[in-house]
Order: structure tokens, then sequence, then C-alpha cells
């Protein structure tokens, strides 16, 4: 898989957007959801996950969290996409701002 390799290499990605079935069947054999499921936690905040789905409701939190994912986006709603990342992805910077200034401290908790 290259888009795995790069993952690896790099890893400085800050938004990764992948199709459920990318590579796979179903979710459970996307190589690129295990990857961002196994990252350690300081990486995972780092990064912004969007799954991309035929099936899986738009917007359903649990449904995304339960994927390692921050959001779930529906085909269907795909025209969508550009408000719904904007929106998401202002929602998480401001839910970890606080955590990543008192990191950048030196502080721990």
């Amino acid at each position: 898989h290259e888009a795995l390799r790069e993952l690896r290499m790099r890893g400085d990605f800050t938004l990764i957007i992948v199709d459920e079935k990318f590579s796979c069947e179903d979710i459970s054999g996307n190589a690129v959801v295990r990857y961002i499921k196994r990252l350690p936690m300081r990486d995972r905040r780092e990064l912004y996950a969007v799954l991309i789905s035929d099936t899986r409701r738009t917007l359903d939190r649990k449904d995304a969290f339960a994927h390692s994912m921050n959001m779930i986006i529906n085909k269907g709603h795909i025209s969508k996409f550009e408000d719904f990342l904007k929106k998401g992805f202002a929602e998480n910077e401001n839910f970890y701002k606080n955590f990543k200034e008192t990191l950048k401290k030196g502080l721990r908790f």
C-alpha cells in the first residue's frame, strides 16, 4: 500500500481522508484505519481523520469514535463535505486548544 507507506515515512499529516473500503472489502480490512487506530495518542491528537462511507451515517460521533475517526461522511452527503470538514476541524482545534497549550508549557496532567 503506497498510502500506508507514505503515512509511515512522513508521519506529518494533519488531515487524512479515507474511504472505508480503500483496498479492502470492509473497514476491518482497511490498513489506513488500522494504522490510525494504532497511533500513540500524542500523534493521534495532531491528526484529523475523516472516514468516507457508503453505509454509515454522516456525523455519527459514536461510530467515528469506535473507528478512531474524527468524522464520518456518507457519500450521499459528499456535496457538503467542505462545510462539514471546516466545522469539524474548527471544533477539534477548539477542543484541544488548552490541552495543547499546556503541553507546550511542559506541564503535566
